[in-house]
């Protein structure tokens, strides 16, 4: 027989396991912008390796305050290593852009080098949720396994989020993905 004290220990349980708050899951996600006429690039391409800024690597997404506080959400997180999912969404952006079926993200096969090779530091992707978001990379397009540099580029864009919620947030680092990789491809294709 249960006595009263365990039926309430029992039905606390319950009820602060029914309050819990969700779990949301997000992915970054390549651009459906029209593309370059497939094979419009004579060249295979590698896109990495990609460096996110250190306060990045979270499984939980990352915001900024005014000040140097991190916000990093315990609920809001990512579906899989942040590093690989900008780099697959560059690739996938830029074979696209290119009109190239050759890219290939970082790591790739070392007997299969590709000819061209996308290197990235992200110095800054991020900002306050309801304000302005900001990616701030350098890269550098290489060939002959990096022996040569072809162009070396820094870029910094920013973005408005449309309200303060993760979502947007999220929407908002996606956007300035896709600029970037827009960005890359005209560096890239103008390199030929």
């Amino acid at each position: 027989m249960i006595n009263v004290k365990s039926l309430s220990l029992l039905l606390t349980l319950l009820f602060s396991a029914c309050s819990a708050p969700q779990t949301h899951f997000y992915a970054l996600h390549a651009s459906h912008e029209p593309g370059a006429a497939p094979g419009s690039y004579p060249f295979s391409l590698g896109v990495g390796p990609v460096f996110l800024p250190e306060s990045m690597n979270q499984p939980g997404v990352v915001s900024y305050t005014p000040g140097q506080e991190v916000n990093v959400s315990t609920y809001h997180i990512w579906a899989g290593y942040l590093r690989e999912n900008v780099t697959r969404v560059l690739a996938d952006n830029l074979s696209l852009m290119l009109g190239a079926d050759a890219v290939w993200p970082f790591p790739w096969d070392n007997r299969m080098r590709p000819t061209r090779q996308v290197r990235i530091v992200i110095e800054e992707m991020g900002g306050e949720r309801g304000k302005n978001v900001t990616l701030q990379a350098k890269w550098a397009l290489v060939a002959d396994n990096g022996e040569k540099v072809l162009s070396t580029q820094r870029t910094r864009l920013v973005l408005a989020t449309a309200n303060d919620s993760h979502e947007a947030y999220i929407q908002a680092i996606n956007q300035l993905l896709n600029q970037l990789s827009t960005q890359m491809a005209s560096v890239i294709r103008n390199q030929q």
